[in-house]
């Protein structure tokens, strides 16, 4: 099967990335890999093993993944930076729980691609926490590479059995596509 019947197309985001998204990648930026799966993986288990710290904060931040032109995922916290300086500030507190001050921006999905104007990808979403439930899920939970309408909940799946074949089991959560392709 093709990347393309796998995880969508490449495509444009669904609205154009911000120039700091253009400018800068987060911090916390990383690969999927047999060296990141493990440590992603004991960071996850943190939560479900029962201690209260890494349930609250992995309640509140927002993971976001990626799947550009290859078959590799690219993840990263939802970071929050200085407008004028590009410096880290924070993560994005999840469902916007914290305001951003003028001063500061948050760069998503766009940023996670290699610096430069080609901001093209198949596939991306959000990886959460339900502290209520004690597990966690991956959705196609972004504006710019989720949510076009050519994206199906088999793309979804397949790029959850990404993480999968790196023994990280995410529950999918397929949000049906609500914004139309530029023509």
């Amino acid at each position: 099967m093709s990347l393309d019947n796998l995880y969508g197309p490449m495509a444009e985001p669904a609205s154009p990335p911000k120039d700091v998204e253009k400018q800068y990648n987060p911090i916390s930026l990383q690969q999927l890999s047999e060296t990141t799966a493990p440590l992603l993986r004991a960071y996850m288990e943190s939560a479900e093993q029962g201690l209260k710290l890494p349930q609250v904060i992995h309640d509140t931040a927002v993971l976001l993944w990626l799947i550009p032109e290859d078959e590799h995922v690219l993840f990263a916290a939802e970071e929050v930076i200085d407008k004028a300086t590009g410096v880290f500030w924070s993560i994005r507190a999840r469902d916007d729980r914290l305001p951003v001050p003028d001063d500061k921006i948050r760069i998503g999905h766009p940023s996670l691609l290699t610096n430069g104007e080609d901001k093209r990808a198949r596939i991306g979403g959000e990886i959460i926490y339900a502290a209520d439930e004690g597990r966690w899920y991956i959705n196609n939970a972004s504006g710019r590479f989720g949510l076009r309408e050519h994206q199906t909940r088999e793309n979804l799946e397949a790029a959850a059995g990404l993480f999968t074949n790196f023994g990280i089991h995410l529950i999918v959560d397929f949000i049906p596509p609500r914004i139309k392709e530029k023509q």
